[in-house]
């Protein structure tokens, strides 16, 4: 009982003490609140307000107005304003929906009042920054430009108002900038935490958003929509670090985080962002407005115009925060997809382009690239463009190239003129082909490759007048040189495999073509007749040394250099015809046939001709028919010829050397055509040598109307220039013997001409004369030489001439048969003359003198004693143009005493002389004009010619034709 009395008044106590301890915290909560509404009431009160704004204009230099102040409790203290109105002067103004101060709690519990969060609510700012130009204060001590030491001050500032605080701003608009640069913020939301330990040691951390930042700056202004920063900043000793977590946009599309390193001891900056997903063709946009005037920027966007970039990371590295731009310090690699790459100096464009990108060391340079340019797809493709000051240019491109693009690429970026010359000439190219684009390394003066593979094409070309067709090969150009490989098609109805040709466009002046340098070809094949009959054209080829088509040709070479050289390399054969191998060289002042091999079932034969500077050799050996000729060439005009033998002759250039020549040709039936057209025969040869002689014995030799049989002579090479001495050259009875001396290109004559007692009917058969035929017996004498080119000798003869023709009859004769017409219809003949259509016009004599000069026989005198008529006359031939041009004076009758009976009046004019009727002969040798001449017309030299022939006195009759002016004829 007593215990237990005794235990009841300790429980009431503790009751009792419980109730009066929870009383207190009821009372005490309730004096706090009781304190807080009078705190209210107080910060409230116009004196409190007046203070704050006093506190703030002194510690700050801000001006502030507010509409309200007052507590909120929840969900922690702090001191809010309401309406408020800021102004910082030289800087701008803004406004603020509602400002919120809280306390730091735990600092407040120990009695330390400090501010723990500021929070802004719809604030609206409009704040000028400085110009650049302005005057700035002189750093103090510890003050320096960089980085560490900025954010040292801005971390200072933060922490004399608090240490430990936090800055919040929701649904903020901000404009911040200078003259006509300026950002703007629309919807902001920020976060910010700063924690300072001491001066060296401090550290921040933000997030924000926008739903637009508005960015103006060298007249141009771009929107960035969605913009997301997330980042923090440190101070640890010596080293001050920025990190940011996350930088993006929606639009343009973007994606970046990174950090940026900042040491003192050393000193160093660091810089390292990486980015994902960005959009290059906005990026581009906004950054060529906003950054165009920086070199870097300029320079990149100038070449990257689109796509995206699906991996980004920039380094860089310097001693100052300034020389993280410089070029040399800069580091980027990239991914870029779908892109678009541009070369504005040579209007190339890349498309659809995907490929790493790299900037180093002021080069900017793209790997592994896969693209389209201009209607062909690229891969494995390499880029290089030096951003700094040089004009290092280089692309490499493997191409599934569209050939008619690909013209009109390289007509763009080749500066050879010829190669451009040469390519205007291709028309109507379709087609397609793989291969390598190479350009470098100068952008102003680009050298360009290009080597295409599997050609697949069809395209005309001006210098072949045939359309080409290429099926397959490989086409090479570098600088000069274009060269064909292994190339298959057609020309026109002409197929061809296997042709390679190397084409050289050299040229000293590069601003002018020069045409085609040099052309190596190679080629297997068949042409056809069109394509035969053009190269014949092309290399004027006689008509008469036409080869057949079609022509097979096999591992032919070809090396031409206008002006320089040609070589000829190669087999070919006809269809039915022989097959002929050659290897031909000409040079200037140089001809070689170093071998050309003929065979069929006719021929075998094997012939070298060097013709030039370093001498002249020949050699024969084999037999070769006119079968295998007439299957070899279009004109089939060889006769029955057969050459055998083995021959050959060399002369080296060296004249102390002298001339060695071997072996025997025996030939038969033998026809050529010179380049003329003439064609010279032979019924039998036969060359024997025997050191530097070479006899000659032929028979019927035969050109144009005339046969010389035999002929027999020496080739002489024993002295310095060879001559051929004919010792016996019989010409339809003439004796021509005389010695032929060749120098060079020039050939000298001279020449005897001799017949006597000459049967003229069997001269006129052997020079199948058709226009003359007579009889009577010939004497001819004749000296002739000439020097000069063969086709010139005939304007160079030189020489007298006398022809003689006695006791005969003259047949058929154009140019007497009008003589005769045209003086049988004068008054004073009247029909008294023979007509040779029905009789034979009977001469005593008729005599030529006269002398070969400058391509003319010039006839001193010719004198005709007939039957029935006289004649005697002068004039000149001409041998070159084939004309003759000659006056007579033409004597009917030895008296008049048969006329002037018939004629009154007539005797007393002209008795006792000799009646003369003056005649011109003159037009063409086959076709000449016959007139009567008046007396007045007739030169002296005739008049004196004929007194001085005749010696008898001359009367010139005219006008005693029924018309009064002579008759034509």
């Amino acid at each position: 009982m007593d215990s237990l009395s005794e235990q009841k008044p300790s429980d009431s106590a503790g009751k009792r003490l419980r109730y009066r301890l929870l009383g207190g915290v009821v009372a005490l909560l309730l004096l706090m609140l009781a304190g807080l509404l009078l705190a209210g009431q107080y910060i409230s009160s116009p004196t409190v307000i007046k203070k704050i704004q006093q506190v703030v204009a002194e510690q700050a230099g801000i001006k502030m107005e507010f509409q309200a102040i007052g507590l909120d409790y929840f969900p922690q203290p702090a001191i809010v304003l309401q309406q408020v109105n800021l102004t910082i002067p030289d800087y701008g103004q803004g406004k603020v929906a509602e400002i919120s101060l809280s306390p730091a709690i735990l600092a407040l519990l120990v009695g330390d009042l400090r501010l723990g969060r500021l929070s802004l609510e719809n604030p609206e700012f409009t704040l000028d920054l400085p110009d650049s130009t302005s005057q700035k204060l002189p750093a103090t001590a510890g003050q320096d430009g960089g980085l560490e030491a900025s954010l040292a001050r801005g971390f200072s500032r933060l922490g004399q108002v608090s240490p430990d605080f936090t800055l919040a701003v929701s649904e903020g608009w901000l404009k911040i900038g200078r003259d006509q640069q300026r950002v703007e913020a629309e919807d902001l939301d920020l976060h910010l935490t700063l924690a300072v330990t001491d001066s060296h040691k401090a550290s921040a951390a933000l997030r924000s958003k926008a739903a637009a930042v508005k960015i103006r700056r060298n007249g141009h202004r771009e929107v960035l929509k969605g913009f997301e920063l997330n980042g923090s900043v440190a101070i640890d000793g010596e080293t001050t670090s920025l990190m940011l977590k996350r930088l993006a946009l929606d639009e343009p599309g973007l994606e970046l985080g990174g950090k940026i390193e900042q040491t003192s001891a050393t000193p160093s900056v660091t810089l390292e962002l990486s980015g994902k997903n960005i959009d290059v063709d906005a990026t581009r946009r906004v950054a060529l407005a906003l950054a165009g005037d920086i070199s870097l920027v300029d320079k990149i966007f100038n070449y990257l115009r689109g796509g995206a970039v699906s991996q980004l990371t920039v380094r860089s590295q310097g001693r100052t925060a300034d020389e993280l731009g410089e070029l040399k310090n800069i580091h980027i690699e990239g991914r870029l997809q779908n892109g678009s790459v541009s070369v504005p100096e040579i209007k190339l464009d890349l498309t659809e382009t995907d490929g790493d990108v790299l900037v180093a060391d002021g080069i900017l340079q793209g790997t592994g690239m896969s693209t389209r340019l201009e209607g062909s797809s690229g891969h494995d493709g390499t880029l290089k463009v030096d951003l700094a000051d040089s004009d290092l240019f280089q692309l490499e491109l493997i191409l599934s190239a569209d050939l008619a693009q690909a013209q009109q690429i390289l007509e763009r970026i080749v500066v050879n003129p010829e190669f451009i010359e040469e390519l205007n000439r291709i028309s109507r190219l379709q087609g397609t082909g793989t291969g390598k684009l190479t350009l470098g390394d100068d952008i102003n003066n680009l050298y360009a490759e290009v080597d295409i593979s599997d050609l697949n094409f069809t395209a005309d070309y001006q210098r072949v007048p045939f359309p080409i067709k290429v099926t397959s090969g490989q086409v090479e150009f570098a600088e000069s040189l274009v060269n064909l490989k292994g190339w298959q098609g057609t020309i026109g109805d002409s197929e061809f495999s296997e042709l390679s040709c190397q084409v050289d466009l050299a040229s000293s002046d590069k601003s002018v073509s020069q045409g085609l340098g040099r052309i190596e070809l190679g080629l297997d094949g068949t042409l056809e007749e069109d394509v035969v009959k053009w190269l014949s054209e092309a290399f004027a080829v006689p008509q008469n040394y036409a080869i057949r088509s079609p022509i097979k040709l096999s591992a032919a070479r070809l090396d031409w250099q206008e002006g320089v050289k040609t070589t000829f390399n190669g087999g070919l054969s006809v269809n039915d015809g022989p097959n002929l191998s050659l290897d031909v060289a000409w040079q200037p002042d140089q001809f070689n046939i170093n071998n050309l091999k003929l065979n069929d079932k006719y021929s075998d034969v094997d012939l070298s001709l060097n013709y030039g500077t370093g001498g002249t050799a020949l050699s024969f050996t084999g037999t070769l028919q006119h079968e295998t000729l007439n299957a070899l060439f279009v004109e089939q005009d060889f006769g029955q010829g057969r050459l055998e033998g083995e021959f050959s002759v060399k002369k080296p250039e060296v004249e102390q050397t002298g001339v060695q020549a071997t072996g025997h040709l025996r030939g038969s039936n033998l026809l050529f055509t010179l380049p003329s057209g003439d064609k010279i025969a032979i019924e039998q040869a036969a060359l024997a040598a025997n050191g530097d002689q070479i006899d000659v014995d032929l028979s019927k030799l035969s050109w144009q109307d005339l046969t010389w049989d035999p002929v027999k002579a020496t080739l002489d090479f024993s002295q310095d220039k060879p001559r051929v001495r004919v010792a016996e050259a019989n010409l339809c009875g003439l004796s021509s013997p005389g010695v032929w001396t060749i120098d060079g290109k020039n050939l000298a004559l001279d020449v005897t001409l001799k017949g006597r007692a000459l049967d003229v009917t069997t001269v006129s058969t052997c020079v199948e004369h058709e226009q003359v035929k007579m009889t009577g017996t010939l004497d001819l004498s004749g000296q002739i030489s000439a020097r000069g080119q063969v086709d010139e000798l005939v304007t160079v003869l030189q020489g007298p001439l006398q022809v003689t023709f006695t006791n005969g009859l003259i047949q058929q004769g154009k140019t007497l048969a009008r003589v005769l017409e045209v003086l049988n219809v004068t008054e004073i003949v009247k029909g008294r003359l023979p007509s040779l259509g029905s009789t034979a016009f009977a001469y005593t004599t008729i005599e030529l003198q006269g002398e070969f000069h400058e391509g003319k026989l010039l006839i001193s005198k010719i004198q005709m004693d007939g039957e029935t008529l006289d004649a005697l006359g002068q004039g000149e031939i001409d041998l070159v143009q084939k004309t003759i041009d000659v006056e007579l004076l033409a004597a009917p009758f030895q008296t008049v005493d048969t006329v002037v009976k018939n004629i009154p009046g007539v005797n007393y004019l002209m008795a006792g002389s000799l009646v003369a009727i003056p005649v011109s002969i003159k037009g063409p040798l086959d076709d000449p004009k016959v007139r009567v001449l008046s007396a007045s017309s007739v030169g002296s030299s005739l008049l004196r010619l004929g007194e001085r022939t005749i010696k008898s006195p001359l009367k010139l009759i005219e006008k005693f034709t029924p018309q009064g002016d002579g008759q034509k004829k």
